[in-house]
């Protein structure tokens, strides 16, 4: 169960990821969730933008527990797989997910709280701006770029859910050791 006095205030990822609007969460696992980031990178047409986190407060990779680590790489792969599988049913032309751990937004401010979180940016042939074959590389945040940007529907998270969901259950992300 998570409670929110156990998250920092000043967190953005805290609040808003773990607690997130029900039109934005995907997936829940016991020490991990994805969502539908408020403000995509990625336009839905382009590929789309998703967030997975851990459920604890860390900021860095090298502080997750083993278990901890081992939910984010299997839930990594499920949602690869999910977006993969889902995506060209919605008139997505996905040709690659970039899978990254950004965090520089605040990493010159001291008193800033960080949360590791993975950021899942699908790359869309047709995305003449983001050209699937170059590196990612996005606009400043105040930019007016991300005021165009769509997000995905509803029915495209409820359709992301249950195949998350089934591969959850499929043998071949069994990671018990």
């Amino acid at each position: 169960m998570i409670h929110k006095d156990n998250y920092p205030n000043d967190c953005r990822c805290c609040r808003d990821y773990l607690f997130p609007k029900k039109d934005k969460l995907i997936y829940r696992w016991p020490l991990c969730s994805v969502i539908i980031p408020a403000k995509p990178s990625i336009d839905r047409k382009k590929g789309s933008h998703l967030i997975l986190f851990p459920h604890r407060h860390v900021a860095k990779r090298a502080e997750l527990k083993p278990e901890e680590a081992i939910a984010l790489m299997r839930a990594s792969m499920i949602i690869e797989q999910a977006m993969y599988d889902i995506f060209p049913s919605l008139g997505i032309n996905l040709v690659n997910i970039n899978i990254q751990d950004n965090g520089n937004l605040n990493v010159d401010n001291a008193y800033k709280k960080k949360h590791l979180h993975i950021h899942f940016y699908g790359r869309a042939r047709d995305n003449k701006k983001h050209s699937h074959r170059e590196f990612l590389s996005l606009p400043p945040r105040n930019s007016d770029y991300y005021k165009k940007i769509t997000s995905l529907k509803e029915k495209d998270r409820q359709l992301l859910e249950a195949r998350i969901k089934e591969l959850d259950n499929d043998p071949k992300f069994d990671f018990r050791l």
